[in-house]
């Protein structure tokens, strides 16, 4: 843990190391747009995209989609519309290994106890501040509507309708405030949220007496109400790493670089055995064939009697892409077959369980934004507007962007509420039946 004053010291250097590279004639920098428009068109398709007359990417969403969905949809788009979270509840705005160029790291030195906020990650993440502007300004209002009153209806009404969850009130700000009072009163109630679920998560109520008696607690600290709701690679296991990078990875072993396939650009081993079925094992060269025999040692690749590699088990590889992507699995998204495989995976020690309603990745995620308690290069909005330690009051774009920056959090948050609580309901479903089974059996 680092001390204050060593925290100020590194950011200080951070950002003066930045403003001379930026300042360097020699340094080369790229400039690209992304623009977000809706359109109130009924042909329109609910997302899609285009490019305008500059070449600039812009996504464009349809506004009577958005007029014809309900509570649940219009917060759901921000999974269905603008991608926050994949299929399985995992958030797609990380930082991901596999957007990361192999050369940034070494041209960008973050330090040591730096989150990795690499060029993809900062685009994706401003993209989702340019989605949610467009949301509430050219959608939702033009429908006498807000993010923030969707959010509240989803928490205080659609959650303790569908789910039996004791929600209470969130606390929005006054339409008319300013961004910094906004901050003020919005900031702390995402912690309220985490709390109070922490809190239905241990008692299966949420006493408001017993929320006075207990001490702060902060997202990235709130259970699931699963007891092993994560499969996790385990740190520093070599096993488990040397197969995704092997069978993921791009510039490690060049597995997918193999006659006659050369010429087809293919990225990884997997990319290249999803295509083809007719890659010969002879045709690798020695210092590559012991990375495939480890493969084939742990049964992730096989090779057939023509001496062809195949892919041992389909539904291994949905769940090791998962373990690439994010580093997690969400193991109650999958059926039985991936769930034992994963099992397997933590008898091998290749992974571990996590009972927290946020992967490990996504708490990290979490505390880059809201404080500096592990990353030094965060914005640490929670310290600015919880703590009182506001950047400049004249400084309105900051306050602005970092309000929604917490309603993006505070969406995410709910929808990882929501998704814990189906999947709790789906699990009762699947002990249930197990019950139904055994009984007719006994008859």
């Amino acid at each position: 843990m680092l001390s204050p004053k060593t925290r100020l010291l590194a950011e200080r250097l951070a950002q003066k190391l930045n403003d001379d590279l930026m300042s360097n004639p020699k340094a080369f920098t790229t400039h690209w747009l992304e623009g977000v428009q809706f359109i109130d068109k009924e042909e329109i398709k609910p997302a899609d995209f285009k490019f305008d007359k500059d070449g600039n990417l812009i996504y464009t969403y349809s506004i009577p989609y958005v007029r014809n969905c309900d509570n649940r949809n219009r917060v759901g788009n921000c999974i269905s519309l603008f991608g926050w979270l994949n299929e399985h509840g995992l958030i797609n705005l990380i930082n991901k290994i596999t957007e990361t160029d192999p050369i940034e790291p070494f041209l960008i030195d973050k330090g040591q106890h730096s989150y990795p906020s690499y060029t993809k990650f900062m685009n994706k993440n401003n993209l989702a501040l340019y989605q949610l502007y467009a949301y509430e300004e050219d959608a939702l209002k033009k429908i006498d509507s807000s993010f923030e009153f969707e959010l509240k209806q989803f928490y205080e009404h659609y959650l303790k309708e569908e789910y039996c969850y004791p929600s209470l009130p969130i606390n929005f700000p006054n339409i008319n405030d300013s961004s910094l009072n906004k901050c003020r009163v919005l900031c702390p109630e995402l912690d309220a949220i985490a709390k109070q679920y922490n809190i239905f998560v241990e008692t299966d109520e949420i006493d408001t007496d017993l929320i006075r008696h207990l001490k702060p607690l902060k997202i990235e600290d709130v259970k699931s109400v699963l007891s092993s709701k994560y499969y996790e690679i385990k740190e520093r296991n070599n096993e488990i790493s040397t197969v995704l990078w092997d069978l993921f990875g791009s510039s490690n072993s060049l597995l997918y670089y193999v006659k006659p396939f050369e010429d087809k650009n293919y990225s990884s081993l997997i990319e290249l055995l999803e295509k083809e079925n007719n890659v010969s094992y002879s045709n690798y060269e020695d210092h590559q064939k012991p990375h495939l025999d480890f493969l084939i040692k742990h049964m992730v690749v096989g090779v057939n009697p023509d001496g062809h590699l195949y892919i041992v088990n389909p539904s291994a590889i949905n769940v090791l892409k998962s373990l690439w992507e994010y580093g997690v699995c969400s193991y109650w998204h999958y059926n039985e077959a991936e769930r034992k495989i994963l099992d397997e995976m933590l008898k091998k020690e290749w992974l571990v369980t996590d009972d927290l309603l946020l992967s490990k990745p996504e708490r990290d995620y979490f505390s880059y934004y809201l404080d500096n308690r592990t990353f030094t290069n965060g914005p640490a909005y929670r310290n600015h507007y919880s703590h009182g330690s506001t950047p400049p009051v004249n400084d309105e774009n900051e306050h602005f962007t970092a309000y929604l920056t917490f309603l993006r959090l505070l969406a995410i948050l709910l929808l990882k509420i929501e998704d814990d609580l189906c999947l709790a309901r789906r699990l009762f479903a699947i002990e249930l039946e197990k019950l139904r089974k055994e009984k007719n059996i006994k008859k």
